[in-house]
């Protein structure tokens, strides 16, 4: 249970073994106190990678490098709202599990369960990349992003 508000969701890991650009292999589930669950899908090429590789550097990749090279990030901005809960779920008709090592958030809200991370501020420069990058329900449209994937692969192959 999560039981606040989030400015900011950032899931670390972000990859699957093998994958198919455009192939979604589960998605993440916020579940909020007050309206509907918001959806977001872990695809190949946007919200997920390979495993053990570095970062793909397409126009599609919502994913940001961490301190670890093959530890990548997503951001998602959350609709305001308390956060009942997150659900991570794989996509049955896929035998590959997406792999998520770590969920932290942004927030103002205080709680004992909420303890901060030392020395986490974001640069400028990183700061920017999350704000362009971190999606939301409305966004990014995916068929977009489906397109941007297909022209990446059919290029990279």
């Amino acid at each position: 249970m999560i039981g606040f508000a989030a400015e900011r969701l950032f899931f670390l890991g972000c990859t699957v073994a093998g994958g198919r650009p455009a192939e979604t292999y589960g998605h993440i589930e916020i579940h909020y106190r007050d309206g509907p669950a918001e959806r977001y899908p872990l695809m190949f090429g946007f919200t997920l990678d390979a495993q053990l590789k570095l970062l793909s550097r397409s126009k599609a990749m919502h994913l940001h490098r961490s301190a670890d090279p093959f530890e990548h990030y997503l951001v998602i901005e959350p609709r305001p709202g308390v956060i009942e809960k997150i659900t991570l779920s794989r996509n049955p008709e896929h035998e590959l599990i997406p792999r998520i090592t770590a969920v932290t958030c942004r927030t103002a809200a205080a709680s004992e369960n909420l303890q901060p991370l030392p020395g986490c501020k974001p640069n400028a420069e990183e700061e920017a990349w999350i704000r362009s990058h971190a999606i939301t329900a409305d966004s990014p449209k995916l068929e977009r992003i489906v397109t941007e994937i297909r022209q990446a692969w059919t290029h990279h192959e």
